[in-house]
């Protein structure tokens, strides 16, 4: 983790397996570590086990520390996340990440770039964007 914090379920919006983690920012218990996960915070990108409910178990993830995909089971998530518990690190790689469901750029001109700004003025570069709908998305996330 970027600090040393621990984070728990007074940590997150929702916990448990009602909760959709599909495009959210979530929390993976502390006893995902002995399953080889060394941190805590991803961003789900989907897979069966990110609906609410799920009768899947596998999640797609992005790291928020180095940007790498990656997978867990459902059994290893905690929660959603607080959006205002998100550190600073992390929010500058969340913002690398474009809109789920998002145009190929090989195939479409980018309308808009998007930049997510931290309150030091630090950035990272942007990303590109299709059509208001993908601005508004990333806006959103």
């Amino acid at each position: 983790m970027s600090d040393s914090r621990i984070y728990a379920d007074r940590d997150c919006v929702e916990t448990g397996s009602g909760c959709s983690l599909k495009g959210k920012v979530i929390v993976l218990k502390e006893s995902a570590q002995e399953a080889g996960f060394g941190r805590q915070l991803y961003y789900c990108t989907g897979g069966k086990g990110a609906n609410a409910n799920a009768l899947g178990k596998s999640v797609f993830l992005v790291n928020l520390k180095n940007g790498e995909f990656e997978r867990c089971i459902r059994d290893h998530v905690l929660g959603v996340l607080k959006p205002e518990l998100l550190p600073d690190e992390e929010k500058l790689q969340l913002s690398q990440i474009r809109p789920l469901g998002a145009l190929p750029l090989e195939n479409h001109e980018p309308q808009y770039s998007g930049y997510s700004f931290l309150e030091d003025g630090r950035y990272a570069a942007g990303v590109w964007l299709c059509n208001e709908k993908e601005a508004m998305e990333y806006v959103e996330m």
